[in-house]
């Protein structure tokens, strides 16, 4: 550990033990590889990337009770799959990464080529 790091922790703990941070943000902000932890949200390495360019596509959907107990669960997949239908006959389509998570949070696929 650098000693900027352990600088920093020490003043995270400090403001944990004061009451100035809760024990939830102090350990949002101590991930122990942040960057392993992004590249895992993006389910794709930069090397597997062969475009010099992409268009990243993130979509949202609710998944909230609200959609289902409404009875559009299924017309929000067919909106999705309908997305992806259209992205994968684009021209561009080797360029396109797709994402998808829920409102709620939970991740149905990381970005990954849509071709």
């Amino acid at each position: 550990m650098s000693k900027s790091e352990s600088n920093i922790n020490g003043l995270l703990n400090t403001a944990v033990a004061e009451g100035n941070l809760s024990p939830e943000a102090y350990q949002a902000l101590t991930i122990e590889d942040l960057g392993a932890q992004i590249q895992a949200g993006l389910g794709i390495d930069v090397d597997d990337v062969d475009a010099s360019a992409v268009v990243l596509v993130t979509v949202q959907p609710d998944d909230s009770g609200s959609i289902r107990f409404s009875g559009n669960s299924q017309v929000l997949r067919d909106g999705h799959n309908l997305v992806i239908d259209s992205l994968k006959g684009s021209k561009q389509n080797d360029e396109v990464l797709f994402g998808t998570r829920y409102l709620n949070g939970e991740v149905l696929n990381p970005y990954c080529p849509i071709a």
